[in-house]
């Protein structure tokens, strides 16, 4: 199953300065990594300083080691986790608002906090990919191409 990418770029315009290293990279070519870059861009706004940052790119962006290996941990372990990260966010969201996280890796680490993020986060992904996606029942169409 393909997912549903959330992040509004592509995934190498957050790979600063083309590093090859680096989680953005390692979601790549990890099992699941698409939906650990969703988790991942869910989980930590700081990405979205990474486009078009050139050299600088650091001045605005701080790692999080420790979430990257939570968030790979927690989608490796919890097959509905990463089930649901292939969904729209909406989806995602309406799921992941009723879900216990106590139990989980991130949670221990980022807490309600962690929570709020991935849930506003996925709702600005909603609205930015409602025009191009339409439910009717258990079926979700996509249109591609601005047809």
């Amino acid at each position: 199953m393909q997912p549903c990418l959330y992040s509004p770029l592509p995934r190498d315009a957050y790979i600063p300065n083309g590093r090859d290293y680096g989680p953005v990279v390692a979601t790549k070519t990890i099992n699941r990594g698409d939906t650990i870059w969703n988790l991942m861009w869910l989980s930590y706004p700081m990405f979205d300083t990474l486009p078009g940052s050139g050299k600088d790119w650091f001045l605005g962006y701080i790692a999080n080691p420790t979430l990257f290996d939570t968030i790979t941990c927690d989608v490796g372990i919890y097959d509905d986790l990463d089930t649901m990260l292939h969904e729209h966010p909406a989806k995602f969201a309406a799921w992941f608002a009723k879900e216990d996280h106590s139990a989980r890796a991130t949670y221990k680490v980022g807490g309600s906090e962690w929570v709020a993020t991935v849930l506003a986060r996925a709702g600005e992904a909603a609205v930015r990919l409602h025009s191009n996606v339409r439910f009717e029942d258990n079926v979700v169409e996509v249109r591609f191409g601005g047809r």
